[in-house]
């Protein structure tokens, strides 16, 4: 299968992923903070790692999937970090979202040492990389782009390729902005529905069929999932995507003087939202347990 696979940061996607280059015939190395999450995966055919050392001895591609820049730079920077030990000529799968200049920043702290680094933010979740669906987006030179190309395959549904390093980390945040605006109005329509009399499973099957059909719509549940997941997990509220990727859209439309209204709104109501919703036993259901989306279980 050519060069070993290294998986760093193992929450929800980064578990994923890893189950999925196992089961595609990887014996990927596992490596997170919380030994508990590698020795987890080891029953899907992962090979726990010691530490950042056996990651740089062994891999020659390695998929970063840490919660934030910061945690990237811990993994890659530094006597310590991986980008000065890893042999000249292995890459590094950057999926983190982080904003473009700290993933141009990584990518040239990975080229000083010879290492190339395409920044690859996903789309699509957990289950959708476990199916090997995921919509990846890959940032770097023409050169590392086009091998990440074939080492991402096992995981993506489809690849697009958005020009040099920081592009792809662009689209991305672009894509949570619409993602996460649109996630808000839904759960206010919700709330309005349901103190209306109607039931979500009423109003999502108009929504489904109508031109407000979206994914926010299609996996109505998604993030009532994950945020319960967070808090069994004890994930800190700053490092949810619905926090952290609308604060990192406007920190890059700040420092491009472009104005994102909704980013602020988002900011402010769809953290609660989700929390209200995903603490809600009965959201003003009417029915319908048939329909896997009808209601946030």
């Amino acid at each position: 299968m050519g060069a070993v696979h290294a998986v760093v940061g193992l929450g929800n996607l980064g578990a994923a992923v890893a189950e999925r280059l196992a089961s595609t015939g990887h014996e990927p190395l596992v490596l997170d903070r919380d030994p508990a999450r590698a020795e987890a995966l080891a029953e899907h055919g992962c090979r726990p790692a010691d530490d950042l050392a056996q990651v740089a001895a062994e891999a020659g591609v390695v998929w970063v999937l840490v919660p934030d820049a910061a945690a990237a730079h811990d993994v890659l920077d530094g006597q310590d970090g991986l980008a000065a030990r890893l042999p000249e000529g292995s890459l590094v799968v950057l999926n983190s979202t982080v904003g473009p200049d700290q993933a141009r920043e990584l990518a040239e702290l990975c080229a000083g040492q010879g290492v190339d680094l395409v920044e690859a933010p996903v789309s699509g979740g957990a289950d959708a990389a476990r199916e090997g669906e995921l919509l990846l987006l890959l940032g770097g030179s023409a050169e590392a782009v086009e091998r990440a190309r074939e080492v991402v395959a096992p995981v993506a549904r489809e690849v697009v390729a958005t020009g040099g390093s920081g592009t792809a980390s662009v689209v991305k945040l672009a894509n949570q902005h619409v993602l996460f605006a649109g996630l808000a109005a839904l759960y206010e329509a919700a709330g309005l529905a349901a103190a209306a009399g109607v039931g979500e499973d009423v109003l999502l099957s108009a929504l489904r069929a109508g031109t407000a059909r979206s994914w926010a719509v299609e996996t109505w549940g998604f993030y009532d999932r994950l945020s319960r997941d967070y808090d069994d997990r004890d994930v800190p509220d700053g490092h949810r995507p619905w926090v952290k990727d609308v604060a990192e859209v406007r920190e890059l439309a700040a420092g491009l003087d472009v104005a994102v209204p909704t980013a602020a709104v988002v900011a402010d109501h769809l953290a609660t939202a989700i929390r209200r919703h995903a603490e809600d036993e009965d959201p003003g259901r009417t029915g319908d347990d048939d329909n896997p989306t009808g209601g946030h279980r």
